[in-house]
């Protein structure tokens, strides 16, 4: 059961990464001023240092959503049955302390 449980920490972890990555990209152009927008190339420096591939980058992982939710909506219900049926059987296993 333990693993079960660390390889569904990972799925929900990998299936919440790119909106992570959107949240990420837009509180850096949000603090650093910029405009930004995917549909056009624009310049924007912190410090000098050209920051917009990078955000570019980090902005684009929100189509990955598109593959990573249904993922997560299947993972979800999946791993709450499986808790809830090694719970129920945890329960129905354990000695019954009658006196």
């Amino acid at each position: 059961m333990r693993i079960f449980r660390w390889i569904m920490m990972i799925i929900v972890a990998i299936c919440v990464l790119p909106f992570i990555c959107t949240l990420l990209a837009d509180m850096i152009v949000a603090m650093a001023g910029c405009d930004f927008n995917l549909g056009a190339s624009q310049t924007c420096a912190i410090g000098g240092l050209e920051i917009e591939p990078a955000l570019y980058f980090l902005a684009m992982q929100g189509y990955a959503l598109f593959f990573t939710v249904p993922v997560l909506i299947l993972a979800l219900p999946l791993w709450a049955v499986v808790e809830i049926v090694h719970w129920l059987r945890a329960r129905r296993a354990a000695p019954l302390n009658a006196e």
